[in-house]
């Protein structure tokens, strides 16, 4: 019984585990390291800085594949065409036009923006139900992959001074906050961290330290504001399976 609730155990389609602008990161230490000459998956892993082929590197290459930012298989692996006009562009133009199409990609994110074609809902309700009724996500699989496509999009706004041509429908595309991330924020030990960088001037370095072996350091750069604070808490949501590996 045990082996078939296994083999039936819902799995959710293809897509980027990780944003836009982090697959970004992964395929640009591809090039610097390797330039534009083929290679074998376990190399590329260890170029993109893992030890070898795990959880993680896998998370990341698939999303290079998603986002275009590789081409060929196995042994033929290199940087793609797209990615090239990213890292070498011969104007600003041109690199915010390629990290676009490349947002565009993914077949999922396709789909969303084909269903919502006057823009994806501020809320995660409808699209939720879009990937869950009809294309087979579980629902962990379907707020994952929201996710995802809530941070690129951030992103995209980010690199283009506060506009994405990839419309949320919404003033705001941080979208909802997860259970989970609600208790994080909710926390006293985050309630405390949040008051001390809300009252740190614009340009500000924090050093946190998280275990004995372990600190983070972060740059502010502007007003920090309750948003933005959520903000950054989701992105490290979506990011703390690949950090962790």
């Amino acid at each position: 019984m045990a082996a078939n609730a296994e083999v039936l155990k819902a799995r959710s389609p293809r897509y980027p585990r990780i944003s836009l602008l982090t697959a970004v990161g992964y395929a640009n230490q591809l090039y610097r390291g390797v330039h534009r000459n083929s290679v074998d998956s376990d190399t590329a892993y260890r170029v993109m800085g893992f030890s070898g082929k795990n959880g993680a590197s896998a998370t990341a290459l698939g999303a290079l594949r998603q986002f275009g930012l590789v081409a060929g298989l196995r042994g033929k692996l290199k940087v793609s065409d797209l990615a090239l006009r990213i890292f070498e562009p011969s104007d600003r133009s041109e690199y915010l036009e390629a990290i676009q199409e490349a947002a565009k990609l993914p077949d999922i994110f396709a789909d969303i923006h084909a269903h919502f074609p006057d823009g994806v809902p501020p809320s995660d309700d409808p699209v939720r139900s879009f990937l869950i009724r009809t294309r087979n996500f579980s629902r962990s699989g379907a707020d994952d992959c929201i996710n995802s496509l809530r941070a690129s999009f951030l992103e995209l706004e980010h690199e283009n001074g506060g506009n994405s041509s990839l419309s949320t429908g919404a003033t705001s595309v941080a979208g909802p906050v997860s259970p989970s991330l609600i208790q994080t924020i909710e926390s006293p030990e985050v309630q405390k961290a949040t008051l001390e960088l809300q009252s740190s001037s614009p340009s500000e370095f924090v050093r946190i330290p998280l275990t004995k072996d372990c600190t983070a350091e972060l740059r502010f750069s502007g007003p920090i504001s309750d948003q933005a604070v959520i903000r950054l808490l989701k992105y490290i949501e979506l990011m703390k399976d690949v950090w962790a590996e």
